[in-house]
């Protein structure tokens, strides 16, 4: 159970994300706490989207704040924590559905499998190339694009999610699909691949 003391005591409405970032850096022993108050619901609501509302996501969600507390020490920009929390949980994500599709695949041996459309070596090997483009986004356009296109919220909803105005929202995802459109048409693939799936970005 975490401890606090008085000269170290978060409010847990009264924190804003750049102090609690700063805390979460400096290891302050109640950081964690608000934090996970601050953004579980959010969390959350990533996963259950892409996971499924069946799924359990408790244990998932555990992970995300572990994750937070050692890798507070990389946050360049202490007031961007809500993206390095979106982050860390979009990363768990997909760990977890990369697990999730191990375990399909072995509970299905034996039998055929019914691929869905664009399913395949050249979708997973587009995939690839489409996230190394992504990590050349800032973390505030990553995240918008990817909650936007890769877990179907809409601009309202990635505007709440990233504490942002829909505005700043629309920008930012504007951005990242321009930067994204003009790194695509660069590799003959990946352009390809797009046009053949009729994939615009």
């Amino acid at each position: 159970m975490l401890e606090s003391s008085a000269a170290t005591s978060l409010p847990s409405n009264a924190a804003s994300d750049r102090e609690l970032g700063q805390a979460l850096v400096e290891r302050r022993p109640d950081a964690v706490a608000q934090a996970i108050v601050r953004y579980a619901p959010m969390v959350r609501n990533i996963l259950r989207r892409g996971l499924g509302p069946e799924q359990d996501v408790e244990d998932v969600v555990q992970e995300v704040f572990l994750g937070l507390f050692k890798r507070a020490h990389a946050l360049r920009d202490v007031g961007s924590l809500r993206p390095f929390v979106i982050g860390i949980t979009l990363h768990l994500l997909r760990q977890e559905q990369r697990r999730q599709k191990r375990r399909r695949r072995a509970s299905e041996l034996g039998s055929v499998e019914h691929r869905a459309v664009g399913d395949g070596p050249a979708t997973s090997y587009a995939i690839i190339k489409l996230n190394r483009l992504l990590q050349r986004l800032s973390e505030q356009e990553r995240a918008s694009f990817v909650l936007r296109f890769g877990h179907g919220m809409t601009v309202t909803e990635v505007a709440e999610a990233l504490r942002v105005s829909e505005p700043t929202a629309k920008r930012r995802l504007a951005r990242a699909r321009e930067s994204l459109g003009l790194w695509a048409t660069r590799d003959e693939f990946l352009f390809s691949y797009l046009r053949g799936v009729k994939v615009s970005l």
